[in-house]
């Protein structure tokens, strides 16, 4: 849930997100995945609680896909991930982003990595899914859940 945390004159949303690396459907094969060697982490994606709701961003190859279910707890999601789907990585993320609405930022590219990086506010040079774990299992003190 979001909560805004004021500190001196600056305004912070802090926010808990679960982060889901997975690996490719091996029907699926795409061009981009020769570069990517890691094969149980060649896609991320994430999800928030949202009230009494669990918010889900997906990147897609063709867009960005958002779903919202109601009544549904991110406990239920984590247990239906991990009994539908072998293979799955999830991290428990919590971040601070700066409320600023005159910054800019130059995002670059819109895929999976860059989608999650900029949900979850942060600045790194992660372009890979395994380089955006290890970058926040190193850096943001995630949590494995999954």
């Amino acid at each position: 849930m979001d909560e805004e945390i004021l500190s001196g004159t600056q305004r912070k949303l802090e926010r808990e997100w679960y982060v889901v690396f997975s690996p490719t459907d091996t029907k699926v094969k795409r061009w981009w995945h020769r570069f990517i060697p890691d094969e149980n982490m060649r896609h991320v994606w994430a999800f928030t609680q949202e009230g009494n709701r669990v918010v889900f961003f997906n990147r897609l190859c063709t867009h960005l896909h958002f779903e919202v279910h109601d009544s549904f707890t991110v406990d239920t999601a984590v247990q239906c991930l991990r009994d539908l789907y072998q293979g799955y990585s999830i991290l428990k993320v919590t971040t601070s982003i700066p409320v600023d609405e005159t910054s800019v930022r130059y995002r670059g590219a819109l895929y999976c990595v860059t989608v999650v990086k900029d949900l979850l506010g942060i600045t790194s040079w992660s372009i890979t899914p395994s380089q955006l774990y290890r970058y926040l299992l190193n850096n943001l003190n995630a949590t494995k859940v999954l």
